[in-house]
Protein backbone atom coordinates (compact mmCIF):
# COMPACT_ATOMS: atom_id res chain seq x y z
CA UNK A 1 0.00 0.00 0.00
CA UNK A 2 1.41 3.49 -0.74
CA UNK A 3 1.97 5.75 2.28
CA UNK A 4 0.90 9.13 0.94
CA UNK A 5 2.28 10.80 4.49
CA UNK A 6 5.43 9.49 4.15
CA UNK A 7 8.23 11.92 3.60
CA UNK A 8 10.74 10.92 0.40
CA UNK A 9 13.94 11.00 1.27
CA UNK A 10 14.94 13.35 -1.71
CA UNK A 11 12.34 15.72 -0.39
CA UNK A 12 12.66 15.99 2.89
CA UNK A 13 15.13 18.86 3.46
CA UNK A 14 15.15 18.57 7.31
CA UNK A 15 18.58 17.27 7.29
CA UNK A 16 20.46 19.44 5.92
CA UNK A 17 23.20 20.79 7.99
CA UNK A 18 22.34 24.27 9.59
CA UNK A 19 23.00 27.39 7.49
CA UNK A 20 23.42 25.03 4.20
CA UNK A 21 22.81 28.07 1.93
CA UNK A 22 21.08 26.78 -1.57
CA UNK A 23 22.46 29.36 -3.19
CA UNK A 24 26.04 28.76 -2.63
CA UNK A 25 25.96 25.17 -2.87
CA UNK A 26 23.94 25.97 -6.72
CA UNK A 27 27.11 28.43 -7.21
CA UNK A 28 29.56 25.64 -6.55
CA UNK A 29 27.87 22.90 -8.66
CA UNK A 30 27.59 25.66 -11.56
CA UNK A 31 31.50 26.70 -11.21
CA UNK A 32 32.16 23.03 -12.63
CA UNK A 33 29.90 23.21 -15.79
CA UNK A 34 32.60 24.51 -18.18
CA UNK A 35 35.49 22.16 -17.15
CA UNK A 36 32.55 19.45 -18.02
CA UNK A 37 31.76 21.13 -21.58
CA UNK A 38 35.15 21.33 -22.05
CA UNK A 39 35.59 17.51 -21.31
CA UNK A 40 33.34 16.95 -23.72
CA UNK A 41 34.61 18.78 -26.19
CA UNK A 42 38.04 16.84 -25.72
CA UNK A 43 36.17 13.51 -25.72
CA UNK A 44 34.68 14.41 -29.43
CA UNK A 45 37.92 15.83 -30.46
CA UNK A 46 39.67 12.16 -29.52
CA UNK A 47 37.37 10.57 -31.86
CA UNK A 48 37.69 10.28 -35.60
CA UNK A 49 36.44 13.87 -35.60
CA UNK A 50 40.03 15.03 -35.38
CA UNK A 51 41.73 12.39 -36.07
CA UNK A 52 44.97 12.42 -38.18
CA UNK A 53 43.22 12.05 -41.28
CA UNK A 54 40.93 13.99 -41.01
CA UNK A 55 42.52 17.19 -39.54
CA UNK A 56 45.61 16.46 -42.71
CA UNK A 57 42.55 17.03 -45.28
CA UNK A 58 42.00 20.76 -44.33
CA UNK A 59 46.20 21.01 -42.68
CA UNK A 60 47.70 20.07 -45.77
CA UNK A 61 46.27 21.90 -48.25
CA UNK A 62 46.11 25.07 -46.63
CA UNK A 63 49.89 24.82 -45.76
CA UNK A 64 50.54 24.18 -49.45
CA UNK A 65 48.85 27.23 -50.29
CA UNK A 66 50.67 28.98 -47.68
CA UNK A 67 54.37 27.63 -48.61
CA UNK A 68 54.11 26.39 -52.00
CA UNK A 69 56.63 23.13 -52.60
CA UNK A 70 56.88 22.76 -49.08
CA UNK A 71 58.29 19.17 -48.60
CA UNK A 72 56.02 16.18 -47.85
CA UNK A 73 58.26 15.62 -44.52
CA UNK A 74 58.05 19.07 -43.61
CA UNK A 75 54.64 19.28 -43.81
CA UNK A 76 54.07 16.09 -41.82
CA UNK A 77 56.34 17.70 -38.78
CA UNK A 78 54.29 20.94 -39.14
CA UNK A 79 50.85 18.66 -39.23
CA UNK A 80 52.33 16.43 -35.79
CA UNK A 81 53.58 20.09 -33.86
CA UNK A 82 50.44 21.24 -34.75
CA UNK A 83 48.60 18.52 -33.28
CA UNK A 84 50.79 18.43 -30.57
CA UNK A 85 49.86 22.52 -29.95
CA UNK A 86 46.39 21.16 -29.57
CA UNK A 87 47.02 18.96 -27.08
CA UNK A 88 49.25 21.72 -25.06
CA UNK A 89 45.79 24.13 -25.66
CA UNK A 90 43.06 21.63 -24.66
CA UNK A 91 44.37 20.59 -21.26
CA UNK A 92 45.98 24.22 -20.62
CA UNK A 93 42.12 25.23 -21.09
CA UNK A 94 41.26 22.08 -18.77
CA UNK A 95 43.59 22.45 -16.26
CA UNK A 96 42.09 26.43 -15.41
CA UNK A 97 38.61 25.43 -15.47
CA UNK A 98 39.32 22.49 -12.84
CA UNK A 99 41.48 25.17 -10.79
CA UNK A 100 37.98 27.95 -11.46
CA UNK A 101 35.50 24.63 -10.24
CA UNK A 102 37.79 23.99 -7.38
CA UNK A 103 36.82 27.27 -6.10
CA UNK A 104 39.03 30.18 -7.19
CA UNK A 105 37.70 33.53 -6.33
CA UNK A 106 38.44 36.62 -8.49
CA UNK A 107 41.23 38.19 -9.89
CA UNK A 108 42.59 39.25 -6.25
CA UNK A 109 44.00 35.81 -4.99
CA UNK A 110 47.20 34.35 -4.60
CA UNK A 111 47.24 31.27 -7.22
CA UNK A 112 46.73 28.48 -4.47
CA UNK A 113 49.51 25.58 -4.71
CA UNK A 114 47.33 22.91 -3.48
CA UNK A 115 44.47 23.85 -5.63
CA UNK A 116 46.58 24.13 -8.90
CA UNK A 117 48.02 20.60 -7.73
CA UNK A 118 44.46 19.10 -7.77
CA UNK A 119 43.67 20.51 -10.58
CA UNK A 120 47.01 19.64 -12.55
CA UNK A 121 45.87 15.85 -11.02
CA UNK A 122 42.39 16.28 -12.29
CA UNK A 123 44.21 17.01 -15.80
CA UNK A 124 46.57 14.44 -15.66
CA UNK A 125 43.94 11.93 -14.86
CA UNK A 126 41.49 12.72 -17.65
CA UNK A 127 44.45 12.70 -19.77
CA UNK A 128 45.26 9.58 -19.37
CA UNK A 129 41.71 8.24 -19.61
CA UNK A 130 41.52 9.83 -23.05
CA UNK A 131 44.12 8.31 -24.13
CA UNK A 132 42.21 5.13 -23.01
CA UNK A 133 39.45 5.93 -24.86
CA UNK A 134 41.63 6.58 -27.96
CA UNK A 135 43.01 2.75 -27.79
CA UNK A 136 39.34 2.20 -28.62
CA UNK A 137 39.26 4.21 -31.66
CA UNK A 138 40.27 2.21 -34.84
CA UNK A 139 42.36 5.79 -36.24
CA UNK A 140 43.53 6.62 -33.22
CA UNK A 141 46.07 4.96 -30.99
CA UNK A 142 46.91 5.24 -27.15
CA UNK A 143 49.94 7.24 -26.28
CA UNK A 144 51.89 7.41 -22.70
CA UNK A 145 54.04 10.60 -24.51
CA UNK A 146 50.28 12.22 -25.62
CA UNK A 147 49.21 12.19 -21.16
CA UNK A 148 53.05 13.91 -20.68
CA UNK A 149 52.01 16.83 -23.45
CA UNK A 150 48.60 17.00 -21.94
CA UNK A 151 49.91 16.93 -18.62
CA UNK A 152 52.57 19.92 -19.40
CA UNK A 153 49.93 21.98 -21.36
CA UNK A 154 48.13 22.02 -17.60
CA UNK A 155 51.17 22.77 -16.17
CA UNK A 156 51.62 25.53 -18.59
CA UNK A 157 47.80 26.40 -18.04
CA UNK A 158 48.10 26.80 -14.36
CA UNK A 159 51.71 28.95 -15.08
CA UNK A 160 49.72 31.00 -16.86
CA UNK A 161 47.38 31.92 -14.57
CA UNK A 162 49.54 32.42 -12.34
CA UNK A 163 51.37 34.95 -14.23
CA UNK A 164 48.04 36.41 -14.25
CA UNK A 165 47.11 36.94 -10.99
CA UNK A 166 50.22 37.66 -10.03
CA UNK A 167 50.20 41.32 -12.40
CA UNK A 168 47.00 41.88 -11.35
CA UNK A 169 47.89 42.23 -8.07
CA UNK A 170 50.64 43.92 -8.89
CA UNK A 171 48.85 46.66 -10.77
CA UNK A 172 46.43 46.59 -8.13
CA UNK A 173 49.26 47.75 -5.20
CA UNK A 174 50.16 50.28 -7.26
CA UNK A 175 47.06 51.86 -7.42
Amino acid sequence: MLDLDHKAPCTDLSNLPPGFRWKDWLGSVARWIPAGIWMCVIFTASTEVMSHHQTSRFFEPFFRWLIPGIPQENLDTLHLLFRKCGHLTEYAILAGLFWWGLGARGFGIRLDPRRSAFALLLATLYAATDEFHQSFIPSRGAAVTDVMIDTIGAALGLATIAVFLAVVRRRRARA
